[in-house]
């Protein structure tokens, strides 16, 4: 589960290993390479949602 502000609200979006694209630096990562406090960018519908995309 992913947790981070937008606007000053708490969000969250959970990932798949199959359905979410996770890139760090353009290179294609397992969601598990992930750390607290990385500047990434997340397509995900709403909190609570599934994330398509998090690139960091």
């Amino acid at each position: 589960m992913l947790s981070f502000d937008v606007k000053g609200k708490a969000q969250r979006a959970r990932t798949s290993n199959a359905r979410t694209a996770v890139t760090v630096k353009g290179t294609p990562v397992k969601r598990s390479d992930l750390k607290a406090g990385m500047n990434c960018s997340i397509i995900y519908q709403g909190s609570g949602t599934e994330a398509s995309n998090v690139t960091c």
